[in-house]
């Protein structure tokens, strides 16, 4: 491709102008020098076409430079690649080394999961589960569920103590209230679950919190009513008649002094006892269980994850040198059609560069030659200079231009008899490729599987010298 199109001959007309107006001062001189100021300024405006077109030429160099380094870097990576290449001895040898180092660690992962597998097994076979953990759903809904609860319970206090001190000072004793029973008997159903493991020290924990906390139900919401009742102005002698008080509702001898502190007991007794209830569902049936199951699943998980570590090396080993084996084989197809395109490229830039100075050059001459005739066209103009009647020079050579045109296509050359040597016997290289694969195929189903047995032998080994957790 090139720039010039041809627009130095728009200057035709001035140049003829000028002619005659130097002809007419009888210039250029006998004894001047050449060139005179009029051709000076032609060989400017030549000059700079024929920089443009330089540009692209060398241009053209660069993208053929970059092209052919590309392609240099693809075939010393290849024949790097082959000359260390010997089938897959090398590979093996780097398994070997990646399953030395994995071995240790895959059997203290997995003597991980058995003691925590034997753990959950005797935590079942000690408490009689038959069923897996189950999860109890959101803690956060549940807790939401108990907060309810108290919002109603508040709102119940204070509905009942509003009446004898005021809204305001009803809703503090309100609250004070509901945190206190709300929260205890929440806390004693969590204790409750208890009651369904194996063992006597669960089963007291477990129905100690049940009998405690229907006796906290009872005392405290009898507490709550005859507070009610007795409370006139805040004396703290108040709160502790009604404590005694209280206590009169386990001896049969405790009454009720108005229909609102029955109510407000009976209210009470439910919303406790709902409380109570949702705590035990707060958290798995069985305390510990699943806490012992998430543990083994992260065991099997990290087992899991070390072992597929090692797959994956061995894939991405394999993988790296089959890949590079690929590329050495497809690279006399690709390489050559892409320096044979370059070169191409390039030979037309050059072709184009020659075209394009030639017509440059032709142009130039034609301004002159209008100038230097205008000139002695002139009547009365009848000595001018020597070099009017020579011919017009040639501003350029392009002999360096044709010895990078040689030196590059002389790379090409070079590069392409390098990657014919490279792939003398693409057949042996195939066959290479493709054992590649099957033996790849073969280690992650046989040595992968023997790793895994080795790691079960060794850790059965570390598990008879440690007591399980």
């Amino acid at each position: 491709m090139s720039h010039y199109d041809g627009d130095l001959r728009q200057y035709l007309e001035k140049f003829n102008k000028e002619g005659k107006q130097y002809g007419v001062k009888d210039e250029p001189k006998l004894t001047g020098y050449y060139p005179d100021e009029r051709e000076a300024k032609a060989q400017l405006l030549a000059n700079q076409r024929i920089t443009v077109e330089k540009q692209l030429f060398n241009r053209a160099v660069k993208t053929f430079n970059d092209g052919i380094s590309s392609i240099d870097k693809r075939v010393s990576s290849a024949e790097t690649f082959l000359e260390h290449f010997t089938e897959s001895n090398s590979i093996k040898h780097e398994i070997e080394i990646e399953i030395e180092k994995a071995l240790p660690i895959q059997s203290k992962l997995i003597l991980t999961r058995k003691q925590w597998q034997r753990s959950l097994h005797k935590f079942q076979d000690d408490n009689d589960i038959h069923t897996p953990p189950i999860s109890p759903g959101s803690i956060l809904f549940g807790v939401g569920i108990i907060m309810l609860c108290a919002c109603a319970e508040i709102g119940l206090n204070a509905f009942f103590f509003a009446e004898s001190q005021g809204l305001a000072f009803a809703l503090m004793i309100a609250i004070g209230l509901s945190a206190i029973s709300m929260g205890s008997a929440s806390i004693l159903g969590i204790f409750w679950r208890f009651k369904n493991l194996k063992g006597n020290t669960n089963k007291f924990i477990g129905w100690g919190a049940f009998v405690l906390a229907g006796i906290l139900i009872i005392f405290m919401n009898a507490l709550f009513a005859k507070f009610r009742t007795l409370y006139k102005d805040g004396d703290e002698s108040v709160f502790l008649s009604a404590f005694h008080q209280a206590q009169g509702i386990f001896l049969g001898n405790y009454t009720f002094d108005d229909l609102q502190s029955y109510e407000l007991f009976g209210i009470g007794v439910l919303l406790m006892g709902f409380a109570f209830y949702k705590g035990y569902q707060l958290f798995p049936k069985y305390p510990g269980y699943i806490e012992i199951n998430e543990k083994l699943e992260e065991a099997i998980a990290e087992e899991n994850f070390n072992a597929e570590k090692l797959r994956s090396k061995i894939s991405e080993l394999y993988g790296k040198n089959i890949q590079e084996l690929k590329q050495a084989i497809e690279l006399p197809n690709t390489a050559k059609k892409n320096l044979i395109d370059s070169s191409s490229n390039l030979n037309l830039a050059f072709k184009n560069y020659l075209s394009s100075l030639d017509a440059i050059h032709g142009d130039f001459a034609l301004l002159v030659g209008q100038y230097r005739q205008a000139n002695k066209a002139v009547p009365g103009r009848t000595r001018v200079p020597d070099y009017f009647d020579e011919e017009v020079p040639k501003l350029f050579s392009i002999d360096n231009d044709n010895q990078i045109l040689e030196d590059k296509l002389n790379e090409k050359e070079s590069l392409i008899n390098r990657i014919n040597k490279l792939v003398e016997n693409p057949e042996r290289l195939i066959s290479q490729e493709r054992n590649l694969k099957d033996e790849m195929v073969s280690i992650l189903r046989i040595e992968y599987a023997q790793f895994k047995n080795a790691a079960e032998d060794e850790a059965d080994k570390l598990s008879s010298l440690r007591t399980p957790f």
